[in-house]
């Protein structure tokens, strides 16, 4: 009776060239769908971020608040007339206003960068009144410009502050798939102005948030005009 017959070096080194070949393929289709899913969830997180931000703003203008006397630390200092800058009372310090303006919306000389400064009682955190503002700045992790928001504890009665840098408030990116915002602004709802510096709040506000993905994503909203988040 003969041996069994083993298998010689050569079927077995083909056969671990087949084994490898097929992991390759295997470990490479995994590894491109494994990158596929994160940039599908990345490009999802992207667009959630976006239509949150969009919400956000939306829901903040039609909160537009008017008044500069509730919810102030400082009830007893003196408005301040439109245009010009004045200094206001905040504790030790003192903080110069651009005036008792309703809203304030700005271009740059950078084609859509522009801000928009107001106050709302629709806030990103906390309850009450106060300043809120949004504008493009350069992102300092990444280089390139992104959605910045700022949030002060308190409105000045005076007025609004001015869009530099501010240490009690200071501007931080909240969206990079916005690069650039166009802001439109209209009094009496038909005819439109790209900028406003007035003491009245416009009819009607038109926001574009201009995406890295080249897409734009418009926005048209009657400010102060009480309604639940949606």
């Amino acid at each position: 009776m003969r041996a069994p017959r083993g298998f010689t070096l050569l079927e077995i080194l083909t056969a671990l060239a087949l084994a490898t070949l097929v992991y390759a393929l295997v470990s490479s289709t995994t590894l491109h769908l494994s990158r596929t899913a994160r940039a599908a969830n990345r490009a999802a997180e992207g667009r959630a971020r976006v239509v949150r931000i969009s919400e956000q703003l939306r829901w903040q203008l039609r909160g537009l608040f008017t008044s500069t006397q509730e919810d102030s630390a400082d009830p007893t200092a003196a408005k301040a007339s439109t245009g010009v800058q004045t200094e206001a009372r905040s504790g030790p310090r003192r903080v110069r206003t651009l005036g008792a303006l309703a809203l304030l919306g700005r271009r740059t000389q950078e084609p859509d960068q522009e801000i928009l400064l107001f106050r709302s009682n629709r806030l990103e955190r906390g309850n009450g009144a106060t300043e809120v503002g949004y504008r493009i700045l350069v992102d300092s992790e990444t280089g390139r410009p992104a959605l910045a928001y700022r949030q002060y504890p308190w409105a000045d009665p005076a007025g609004l502050r001015p869009p530099e840098d501010d240490p009690e408030a200071p501007w931080r990116v909240v969206c990079r798939e916005v690069v650039g915002l166009r802001l439109e602004f209209s009094a009496d709802g038909q005819t439109w102005q790209r900028e406003w510096e007035r003491l009245e709040r416009p009819r009607r506000i038109r926001f574009t948030l201009v995406l890295d993905s080249g897409a734009l994503l418009q926005a048209e909203v009657v400010p102060g005009v009480e309604a639940g988040r949606w």
